[in-house]
C-alpha cells in the first residue's frame, strides 16, 4: 500500500488547544463504549493492507482505540475542525500508516483531498457525527465516490431515533439537551437565585434567537429512515442495523455538556454574537448549576442512564 503522508503546514503549525484536549477526555467516559461494536466490526472487516477513512475523526479517539485491538489498516484522518485534527495529528504523526486531511466544508470532500482517492478506499468509518451533517445526501454521495465497489461504510450515532428498536427505558443522548432547555425555564421561574433572568422569558424575539442557537449546536433528532433512505438512494445496501443500550454516567455527560453551555443555555446571560450581551462569570456558573439541576430532575438523581446507540453497516453496490 502506497499513500502519500500529508505534511500540511496548516495542520502542523496549528496549536494543540485546551478545547481539543478537553474534548479528547471523553474517551475515558462510560458512554464512549459506543465505539466498541464498530471496533469489533472493523477488526473483522479490515486488514493491515486496507485503506480506510476515519471521517469526522475528531481528535482520533476511534483510531486510537482501534489500534489497541491490533487492527492497523492505513487510515486517512479527515475532519472539518483544525483544532481536533491538530490533536489527532499529534497522536499519529510518527505512524507512516496515517495521513491527514482538513475538510473544507465549502468545497466538499473531493476538493479537500490533496491526492485522488476516488474509488480507492476499502472503508469509511463515521462515528458519532452523521446526525450533525446538514446535507446528508451530498455527504453520502461523496462517500460512495471514494469507496471501491464492495467497500464498507460503518456508521454509529447516539442521536438517531429508531422506533423499532429503541427500548422504553433508554434515552437518545441529545434528547437531554431539549429537556435541559425546557426545564431551565421552570427552574428560573421557581428559584429566586435566578430572578434576574425572568424578564427574558417574556421577550419572544430574544428567546427565539436562543432556541435557534441551541438547534444549531444540537441539530433536531431524525428518524433512522432519513439516513437509510439516503444510503439506498446513493448507492449503498444496508447490511445491518443494530441498536445497543450503552450505560452512561450522568456526571460524565454533564462534564461533556459543560463545554457547550453557551449553545444550550445561552439565554442565561446572553451571547454577544446573538443578542449583544456578554455573559459574566456568574452567568456562566448559573448556566452550569441549572444544567446540573435539570439533569438530576431528568434522571431522578440517579448516577447512570441507558443511552440508545444505532449502528448502520453498509456496503457500496
Amino acid at each position: 500500500m502506497v499513500i502519500k503522508k500529508l505534511q500540511d503546514n496548516v495542520i502542523q503549525n496549528a496549536n494543540v488547544t485546551e478545547f481539543a484536549l478537553s474534548y479528547d477526555s471523553v474517551k475515558y467516559h462510560t458512554w464512549y463504549d459506543n465505539l466498541n461494536y464498530l471496533i469489533n466490526v472493523s477488526t473483522e472487516t479490515f486488514n493491515d493492507d486496507s485503506l480506510v477513512m476515519d471521517y469526522s475523526c475528531g481528535t482520533g479517539i476511534f483510531s486510537e482505540k482501534l489500534n489497541l485491538y491490533n487492527c492497523t489498516p492505513h487510515i486517512v484522518m479527515m475532519d472539518a475542525s483544525l483544532k481536533y485534527l491538530r490533536l489527532a495529528y499529534e497522536k499519529f504523526k510518527d505512524n507512516p500508516k496515517y495521513s491527514f486531511r482538513l475538510l473544507d466544508l465549502k468545497k466538499g470532500i473531493e476538493e479537500s483531498l490533496v491526492d485522488n482517492l476516488e474509488g480507492k478506499l476499502d472503508g469509511i468509518v463515521s462515528t458519532n457525527a452523521i446526525h450533525l451533517y446538514p446535507t446528508i445526501d451530498e455527504t453520502i454521495k461523496s462517500w460512495n465516490g471514494l469507496l471501491k465497489k464492495g467497500g464498507k461504510l460503518l456508521i454509529n450515532s447516539g442521536n438517531i431515533n429508531n422506533p423499532k428498536m429503541k427500548t422504553p427505558s433508554s434515552f437518545l443522548i441529545d434528547q437531554t439537551v431539549n429537556q435541559i432547555f425546557n426545564l431551565s425555564i421552570e427552574i428560573v421561574k421557581n428559584n429566586n437565585v435566578y430572578a434576574q433572568y425572568r424578564d427574558k422569558l417574556y421577550d419572544i424575539d430574544y428567546f427565539e434567537k436562543y432556541v435557534e442557537l441551541k438547534d444549531r449546536y444540537f441539530l433536531p433528532i431524525r428518524n433512522i429512515d432519513y439516513y437509510t433512505d439516503s444510503l439506498h438512494k446513493n448507492g449503498f445496501v444496508v447490511k445491518e442495523i443494530k441498536t445497543i443500550d450503552i450505560k452512561a454516567n450522568v456526571k460524565e455527560w454533564f462534564d461533556f455538556l459543560n463545554v457547550y453551555d453557551e449553545g444550550i443555555l445561552g439565554w442565561i446571560g446572553g451571547v454577544k454574537k446573538v443578542t449583544g450581551e456578554i455573559a459574566t462569570l456568574t452567568d456562566i456558573q448559573n448556566r452550569l448549576d441549572i444544567m446540573e439541576e435539570a439533569l438530576n430532575i431528568i434522571f431522578d438523581n440517579k448516577n447512570h442512564f441507558n443511552a440508545s446507540w444505532n449502528y448502520i453497516i453498509c456496503e457500496k453496490i
